[in-house]
């Protein structure tokens, strides 16, 4: 019989039982199928040790903590002393070896589990030079697999894939009444750059995409974006317009960077240096200033005016950096499960209000970011893989 058929409790009886000579033979048979267990033979030997089982006891009376162990000491107190000194022997081995059985099943099971978390985080590896870019006739290029190359298309353009950045020269100039769009896609774990026709350089991050023409043509100069990148503006005549599906950023040459993922309930725009317009078909429009941050949040009809931001808070993640201040846990994390691809859940809602202040490189391992941050933040945390063998990092109370 397998030991797992066994509750605690059964087991705490029958070792009590076999201590005090009033084991019966077909419980004696139990005991003996279930000690043929290694690791049972062991806890055996453990627990009834003769030298420690008065130690545990007092150890375990001084908790003090058990509803049913309270509920024992006052049958005790009510017995005569006569009868006393045997309950106390009978419970006594009773809550020691309960306890200690729970104890040691409960060890092995978080360090088993705790071994398995490791393992799963090493398992994660940002890929960071990963992107496909997607051809205006819906060809799809994983530009990992070719690098260094030049990128053959029918469109009015020449497009190589140099040192992770993907560079487009007008090329077809009596193609340009029908000019194509391609899409550049960033995975999780995942950064790529991009020289657009006019010059103008866009880091994209992870998650993320943007739309654009194989040769700005018009007026104007527009792009459509979702996720977040850093873009560096080439100065023209003709308006730059970053589309997004809650707000548009105009500019004519700066540098900026724009956050607009679908799955965050906001929008933001932090300027480095230049000028910027953000605007919203229900929340106006409004202009900003090098070191500030226009601020959006889904639904609402107004955008925050941040001033004297750190800009490095929101742009370090191009150059290969994290970089926290004072930042709830619940962004940090969502940030870095792009990043890593990995799901967050909280074990109660006030961890999500924990803040966290911290430099990292984006190369690290995952494991030794959570530890820091583990260790920093006073949490715990542990990772697992559900049902659909995604990945999942719950955030603990210490």
């Amino acid at each position: 019989m397998s030991r797992k058929l066994y509750s605690k409790y059964k087991i705490a009886e029958l070792i009590s039982k076999s201590l005090m000579g009033t084991i019966e033979s077909t419980e004696q048979a139990e005991l003996d199928t279930w000690l043929q267990n290694e690791e049972a033979s062991k806890l055996y030997n453990e627990i009834c040790n003769q030298n420690k089982l008065s130690d545990k006891y007092e150890f375990y009376q001084s908790l003090n903590t058990d509803k049913n162990f309270n509920q024992l000491q006052q049958k005790i107190k009510k017995s005569s002393r006569v009868r006393q000194i045997k309950s106390v022997l009978k419970y006594a081995a009773v809550v020691v070896i309960l306890l200690g059985v729970t104890f040691y099943w409960q060890n092995r099971a978080s360090e088993q589990e705790q071994k398995v978390s490791q393992e799963i985080l090493n398992e994660i590896k940002p890929g960071y030079s990963q992107a496909t870019l997607i051809l205006a006739d819906g060809t799809e290029i994983a530009l990992d697999s070719h690098k260094n190359e030049s990128i053959q298309t029918n469109g009015v353009s020449s497009i190589q894939n140099k040192d992770n950045v993907l560079e487009y020269k007008e090329s077809n100039q009596e193609a340009l009444a029908s000019v194509g769009y391609n899409t550049l896609h960033v995975p999780h774990g995942g950064i790529y750059s991009v020289v657009l026709p006019d010059g103008t350089k866009v880091w994209v991050n992870s998650a993320s995409s943007i739309t654009y023409p194989e040769a700005f043509t018009g007026n104007t100069r527009e792009v459509e974006l979702s996720g977040e990148a850093y873009f560096d503006v080439v100065k023209s005549d003709k308006k730059f317009i970053v589309k997004t599906n809650t707000l548009n950023v105009t500019v004519l040459g700066t540098s900026f960077n724009v956050s607009a993922y679908d799955d965050d309930e906001f929008f933001a725009t932090t300027l480095v240096e230049g000028k910027v317009e953000l605007t919203s078909q229900h929340a106006g429009s409004i202009v900003l200033e090098p070191n500030q941050q226009g601020y959006y949040i889904k639904g609402n009809n107004h955008i925050q005016l941040n001033q004297k931001i750190s800009v490095r808070n929101y742009t370090s993640w191009k150059d290969g950096k994290f970089y926290f201040e004072h930042e709830p846990l619940e962004n940090i994390l969502k940030k870095l499960g792009r990043w890593y691809d990995f799901k967050v859940n909280f074990e109660e809602d006030k961890i999500k209000k924990v803040v966290f202040t911290g430099v990292a490189r984006k190369d690290n391992e995952l494991r030794s970011l959570m530890d820091m941050i583990a260790k920093t933040a006073r949490i715990d945390y542990k990772a697992y893989k559900n049902q659909n063998k995604t990945i999942e990092v719950k955030i603990l109370k210490k």
